[in-house]
């Protein structure tokens, strides 16, 4: 105890009584028991409300700022709450009970949606073999398919062709890309230069997962690639398709959508991916929750016990839901304790 405290604590103890109690007498101050609470005497418990009282007398729009703040993270707890809630309730409603459906298993770390964790779920039953990924566009890096594999050690390719996003992606994954475990390419690519792209990447063969999302020649792409062969294929449809319609856009390379038209003109339609998709020796296997990604699993791979079909766009489409896919929750452990 410090002097200046034992001559305060001297003083005050000469001015009171001493309380009467079981055990006898205890020196008290202002008529109160002096105790320890988390290390707190009651005399510092008293100085301190003091203290505080004086601040917000004081200093008025401290207190206002700080119940603003306690006002909008209760409003952002609440709101999260309702939109886990309106997430459960859908996804009941589009599996239908069916416990394998992969909508169960979605959750959101880095990607756009529920992709992260419908992906996870995929590997978990089909396991994983050498953990290459390979990813165009991968935009700044910080919301696509293959991030989070990244961050849990798989090694792999990035694409993009965006200046700005490409810029970005070298300064926040220097470390990764310097070490060897990311491999980034700042480039268009079409359906002439896929091939030669990933082998320049020292890519080659049996994959884990290939994601296609370039708002343009997806198909066309997806169709030309043969250097690889990807256990696992994630690619964007255009939504605007319904199954049963086949429809796939003018080969344009030229083309870049603008996503403020309005005008979704860009990719495939399920229908046609899927039929692709079966060319190639896929199967369509699931789709995101609310976004218009479709996820295939080579033939080999498609186990019916883990799987269950029919493996149609028709069984499988979701519509696409945006405001829902920009609400969607970020994190494993919450999301999963909650749904």
């Amino acid at each position: 105890m410090s002097p200046e405290r034992f001559r305060r604590v001297a003083k005050y103890s000469r001015e009171t009584r001493p309380l009467e109690g079981k055990g006898g007498a205890r020196p008290c101050i202002f008529g109160f028991v002096r105790v320890h609470v988390l290390g707190i005497t009651t005399m510092n418990l008293i100085l301190l409300l003091k203290r505080m009282v004086e601040r917000i007398i004081k200093h008025p729009k401290r207190l206002n700022n700080f119940l603003k703040h306690k006002i909008k993270m209760t409003h952002i707890v609440c709101q999260k709450r309702k939109t886990v809630n309106e997430i459960r309730e859908y996804r009941i409603s589009r599996t239908r009970g069916d416990v394998l459906r992969l909508e169960n298993f979605g959750y959101k770390v880095y990607s756009q949606s529920d992709e992260d964790g419908i992906l996870a779920e995929i590997f978990r039953r089909i396991g994983t073999t050498n953990q290459i990924f390979v990813e165009f566009g991968a935009e700044t890096g910080w919301e696509n398919n293959s991030h989070l594999l990244l961050e849990r050690g798989w090694t792999g390719l990035w694409m993009e062709g965006n200046p700005n996003s490409a810029t970005s992606l070298r300064r926040d994954f220097h470390e990764e890309i310097s070490k060897g475990r990311l491999i980034f390419l700042e480039t268009y690519v079409n359906n002439d230069n896929i091939n030669c792209l990933i082998k320049q990447s020292g890519i080659h063969g049996e994959i884990d997962i290939l994601s296609i999302d370039i708002d343009s020649l997806d198909y066309y792409v997806f169709e030309a690639i043969d250097i690889i062969s990807p256990r696992v294929v994630c690619i964007e449809h255009n939504h605007s398709f319904l199954p049963g319609q086949h429809w796939v856009m003018p080969y344009d390379l030229s083309y870049h959508w603008d996503h403020t038209s309005g005008v979704a003109d860009y990719g495939a339609s399920i229908t046609a991916l899927l039929q692709l998709a079966n060319r190639k020796g896929y199967q369509l296997v699931g789709c995101g929750l609310y976004s218009a990604n479709g996820f295939y699993v080579r033939d080999d791979l498609v186990d019916p016990d883990q799987f269950r079909g029919p493996f149609t766009a028709e069984n499988f489409f979701n519509p696409l839901i945006a405001e829902m896919v920009f609400k969607f929750p970020r994190g494993v452990e919450v999301f999963r304790r909650q749904l």
